[in-house]
This record gives C-alpha cells, sequence and structure tokens, in this order.
C-alpha cells in the first residue's frame, strides 16, 4: 500500500505538471480560458507554479473577476510550499491591504474631527485629526496645524504649525499649501517672505484652493501685496 501511495503521488505530480505546462502554452498564446482551466486543475492538485498563477489571474482579473482575498488564498497555498513568486505576491498584496485600511480610518478620523469641530468640541475635533494624521491623512495635518496657529486646544505655536503646514503640503493637501503661504506671507513664526507665499499659494490655488485663489488676487509677479 506505501509503494502504491507513492505510486499515485508521483503520477499525479507528473499529471499535475504537465497541466501547468499546457497552461503555460495556451496563456502565451492568449487562451486565456484554456489556459485558467489547466492552472486550476494543476493548483487542485497541489503544484505550487499553478497556485500561483491562479492567484495572479484571480489578482489582476485574468479571464476571471479580480478578487484579492481569493487571491492571496491561492499565493498562500504556494507559499505554504516554497514559491518565492507567491511570498512576493502575497507580501505586497498585505501591505496594498494595510494602506488601504489605514486611508479608510484616517478618512473616517478626519470626519469624525469635522463633525466634532462644527459641534465646538475642538478637544476631541484635535484628537481625532492627531490620529486621522498617524494614519496618513495629509488634509489632518493641516488642521492639526489651525490648532497652534490659533491657539486652539494647545498653546500657540507658530513653529509647530509651520511643521505641520509643510508636512501636509509635502503629501499633497493644499489647504495646508495656502496656510503654509499665509504664514509666509504675513511672518507668523518665520521671516515674512511674500514671493516664496506665492509659489505655495500658487499650488494651492492650482488645486482649486478658493483662500489661495484670494490671496492671489491681491499679489501681483513681483511680489509686491496691494495695501
Amino acid at each position: 500500500k506505501e509503494a502504491e501511495k507513492k505510486l499515485n503521488a508521483l503520477e499525479n505530480k507528473i499529471r499535475a505538471k504537465s497541466l501547468y505546462e499546457k497552461g503555460e502554452l495556451y496563456y502565451k498564446n492568449n487562451q486565456i480560458k484554456k489556459a485558467l482551466e489547466c492552472y486550476k486543475e494543476s493548483a487542485d492538485i497541489g503544484f505550487a507554479p499553478a497556485q500561483y498563477m491562479m492567484g495572479f489571474f484571480i489578482e489582476k482579473g485574468i479571464g476571471v473577476y479580480a478578487n484579492l482575498n481569493t487571491a492571496m488564498q491561492w499565493y498562500q497555498l504556494a507559499v505554504n510550499q516554497g514559491n518565492n513568486k507567491a511570498s512576493d505576491r502575497l507580501k505586497a498584496l498585505r501591505e496594498i491591504q494595510t494602506i488601504e485600511k489605514n486611508k479608510r480610518e484616517a478618512k473616517d478620523q478626519y470626519d469624525l474631527g469635522n463633525r466634532y469641530y462644527i459641534d465646538g468640541k475642538k478637544k476631541d475635533a484635535f484628537n481625532s485629526y492627531k490620529k486621522a494624521a498617524n494614519l496618513g491623512s495629509a488634509a489632518a495635518l493641516g488642521q492639526i496645524g489651525k490648532f497652534y496657529a490659533n491657539g486652539d486646544v494647545v498653546d500657540e505655536d507658530f513653529s509647530k504649525a509651520l511643521d505641520y503646514f509643510y508636512e501636509g503640503y509635502q503629501k499633497g493637501d493644499a489647504e495646508s499649501a495656502y496656510m503654509y503661504g499665509r504664514c509666509i506671507e504675513k511672518g507668523w513664526g518665520c521671516e515674512k517672505n511674500i514671493d516664496l507665499a506665492i509659489k505655495y499659494y500658487r499650488y494651492a490655488a492650482d488645486r482649486n484652493n478658493i483662500p489661495a485663489m484670494y490671496r492671489l488676487s491681491f499679489v501681483d509677479k513681483i511680489g509686491q501685496r496691494e495695501v
């Protein structure tokens, strides 16, 4: 019986490899449906390269609906057999999932902060913005900067405000760029520099920030502000 089991295992391995190789040929010839059928049958037998290809097809939506969770399940089966390519893809997808999860949580915290602020609960708003910023929200950085600039909840500190505004700008937040430019124009916590302020106003205005557009209407090309 032991010998029979070994023979059956060998036959399955040979069959699985043969199906995988057929799948590869079909894939190269753009016969996606037939390739998928061969990969699936080979993967079900337990052939790791075919399991990787099943994950790849499902991740990319090749011949099937894309589904990251299902793709990850196939990759994991291949990883369990030491497939390095599957390991790399599984790691990448987990990182993507973490990033997307953080984005959702950051937005939730940012929106919560806005609601708290509207309700006059500024301390709660500040804490929610901090959580959102820690999860990667650029807009939340700008809001935190405003708290420091205005001395709301925290002590007024333009140095910290500038740091938050600049970090928000670096991450693509138009409001942060506008506020950074505003501080530079007025010399709040830094040396006044209207020409430099214009740079940040333009960045924000190009991203449809209305306050930045308004400030630019008062500043000419050589950096002289109308009184």
